[in-house]
Formats: C-alpha cells, structure tokens, sequence
C-alpha cells in the first residue's frame, strides 16, 4: 500500500497559496491513497526575519511586535512545526480511513493581541501588537474564513478529535524558544 501525504492549503486567490491548492486537485485525481496535510502560520516566524518585527516602543517600556499582515484582532491559526508528528500518526496507523481527508493543523487561533499577552506572561515585559500598515491590503486577509476557508474552524475541531496527543500552545512554545527581547 503507498500512502502521498501532501501539504496542503485552500485556494485563496494568492498564486503563492493556490499552486499547493492546485496539486491537490491533481493528487485527488491519481488513484492512490492520499491525505492533506494543512498547517497553520508557524509559531516559528516569530523568530524569522521575514516574521513580525520586535521593537520597543517610543516611551521605551512597552515592547511592539509589528504585524505587516493582518490587524490586531484577525484570528490567526498557529502551529509549532514540531508537532507535525503529533497530526500525521493517525495517517501512519489507518491510512485508509484517512484516505482524501483535509487535517486541518492548528494549535489554536489567536488574535495578535492574544498572542502578546501569551509573550507578556512568559517575558515579565509589556508586549503590544501594532496591526499592518498597510489596512487596505491586510483588509483582505482578516477574517477567520481567510485561512482555512469557511468550514476552517470545525474541520480543525474534527483534526484535534483525530489526535492521540495535544499541540504545543503557543505560551509553551514562547518558553522554550526564548529569550525574547
């Protein structure tokens, strides 16, 4: 039995996106067992330089974490890369009951502002999140729907159900991955 677990995202109207959306499509044509590996954004971009920006802010206390993509309170999916595992074992034991199946790979979704406070526990220090500069462009990607698509949020209920060990949250993985500024 051969088993193609591809990573997976839905259409969204962004060539960068829909090109993994499109061999999907492709996949699902192909007369093989396959499954959908969907992650979320990585928790690991808040160490990335392409990532949100960390800085301190003018009265020299707070720390801002700036947010080029979506306004502060635009529900972000997350994942911690290293529970990849953790999502793909249920494939790994009954491939075919998983066959053609979405898992949509999320520890949680938090708002920017949720994910400081997270930060403000773990680091003692004041952490605020500035949304886009750009509200015009990030308008277009904060909804919850934005992500997943509309069924986004109960398919990552269904994925967490499938699980024989829970996600890393984001508070842990900010402890782990530290310091931080």
């Amino acid at each position: 039995m051969k088993l193609l677990i591809w990573s997976s995202l839905p259409k969204r109207g962004l060539p960068q996106f829909d090109g993994k959306a499109e061999v999907e499509d492709y996949i699902r044509t192909l007369p093989l067992l396959s499954c959908f590996y969907m992650p979320a954004w990585f928790m690991t971009n808040f160490r990335h330089p392409m990532g949100p920006k960390m800085e301190v802010s003018n009265n020299g206390e707070d720390h801002v974490l700036a947010w080029e993509m979506w306004n502060t309170s635009t529900q972000v999916p997350l994942i911690d890369i290293n529970d990849t595992g953790k999502y793909l074992d249920p494939v790994l034991m009954d491939p075919e009951k998983y066959d053609g199946k979405n898992l949509t790979a999320a520890t949680s979704f938090m708002t920017p502002a949720e994910m400081m406070e997270s930060l403000s526990k773990v680091t003692g220090k004041k952490w605020i999140a500035k949304g886009a500069s750009d509200p015009e462009a990030a308008s277009k990607i904060n909804n919850e729907q934005y992500y997943y698509g509309s069924t986004g949020k109960k398919d990552w209920e269904w994925t967490l159900a499938q699980m024989n060990e829970k996600p890393t949250m984001l508070e842990t993985w900010f402890e782990a991955n530290g310091p931080w500024p």
